[in-house]
């Protein structure tokens, strides 16, 4: 993914979580699969997972430093992040919480 259309992405979507994984992180592997059902459960969101050896400007822009990473965005600005080391709970409040503002 470019720049580019990670902005359309924000710019589209009120709410928007973008989860920042790495090929080589087992902590992203095992993350991935729970986080995908967690998102089913909050169809407000669009999710978007990029990889941040492939999608380094958009990892950059977003100063992503370590994997795995999410990052909330509501109405276009960053809300919310969560780095390394979060369970599935954590997520869902911060989904909750978002959606709860949004209305």
């Amino acid at each position: 993914m470019d720049f580019d259309t990670f902005q359309e992405l924000r710019d589209e979507h009120r709410l928007l979580v973008v989860y920042v994984s790495g090929p080589s992180c087992s902590v992203c592997d095992a993350l991935g699969p729970k986080l995908a059902q967690v998102m089913d459960e909050h169809a407000a969101w669009r999710f978007v997972k990029i990889d941040a050896a492939e999608d380094r400007e958009v990892a950059g822009q977003m100063l992503v430093l370590t994997v795995p990473t999410l990052v909330f965005f509501v109405d276009g600005r960053e809300a919310a992040r969560l780095t390394r080391s979060f369970g599935m709970q954590e997520v869902r409040g911060y989904l909750e919480r978002y959606e709860d503002a949004a209305g």
